[in-house]
């Protein structure tokens, strides 16, 4: 059984990496380098910030349910930390925004940055609340469950990101693209979710949440900086355009 999950959740990833290489190349010829960087300066802005939002309370939360802690409680706990964590990620990001276009008066290339930035923002947030139930699907070793509305919310979005690109769709129109995946299985993150149970906040089970996850808070930021940052800071030192080929390569 365990063999089969393993196989189940590597070909999933080759599977979700294959269909956006392909995706990525046939929108890419189409729509160019600026509105390809646009979009991944738009990501990696709100993604400078992502850690907030987890904190390592992933992890506490996968090692809590396994070691068999009381699953309602811990998934009630959970819920209420990961909203508060969300909240605050995505104030800090506006906060952010804020600051540096009213307070250091440093502006962004183009409006459709600016755009691209708050549609990221919504579509993370929303992911960020898709961790609730598939971070619970990782501790009860549901690897279907965790797999396949991923896998469907990254295949419709490569299929939705060609249409607008077809269609001659900007930066904001292919944002837009990515949105609709997100909320097309908001209710098929819910179905799957529907029999679980949602306990009480607990006080001391949160400590223990933070005690876990402190030591994983160092290991998150860092990965966060290493892989959002790079294309933020060559955005402010060149333009859309290098970013676009540097995320196409990267890619």
């Amino acid at each position: 059984m365990l063999a089969q999950k393993l196989a189940l959740s590597y070909s999933s990833k080759i599977a979700v990496q294959a269909v956006q290489m392909i995706a990525m190349f046939i929108v890419a010829r189409i729509v160019g380098p600026t509105v390809l960087g646009t979009l991944a300066f738009g990501l990696a802005f709100v993604s400078m910030f992502l850690f907030i939002a987890d904190l390592g309370l992933g992890s506490a939360h996968i090692k809590l349910i396994s070691e068999g802690q009381d699953e309602k409680k811990c998934i009630g706990t959970f819920a209420v930390l990961k909203s508060g964590l969300i909240l605050v990620f995505s104030l800090t990001v506006l906060g952010y925004y804020v600051v540096q276009k009213y307070v250091l008066q440093i502006p962004f290339e183009s409006k459709e940055h600016e755009y691209v930035i708050l549609i990221y923002l919504l579509i993370t947030t929303i992911n960020q609340f898709f961790a609730i139930p598939s971070t619970t699907f990782a501790a009860k070793t549901e690897q279907a469950k965790q797999d396949i509305p991923y896998f469907i919310q990254i295949t419709l979005y490569q299929i939705l990101r060609i249409i607008f690109a077809v269609l001659g769709a900007t930066a904001v129109g292919l944002a837009f693209s990515n949105l609709a995946a997100v909320v097309l299985v908001i209710p098929l993150y819910l179905y799957l979710f529907k029999d679980y149970k949602v306990g009480k906040f607990d006080k001391e089970l949160a400590m223990k949440y933070f005690k876990i996850s402190l030591p994983l808070l160092v290991i998150t930021i860092v990965q966060t900086v290493i892989y959002s940052t790079d294309r933020v800071i060559l955005q402010y030192l060149t333009n859309s355009e290098e970013v676009g080929y540097y995320s196409a390569g990267f890619s």
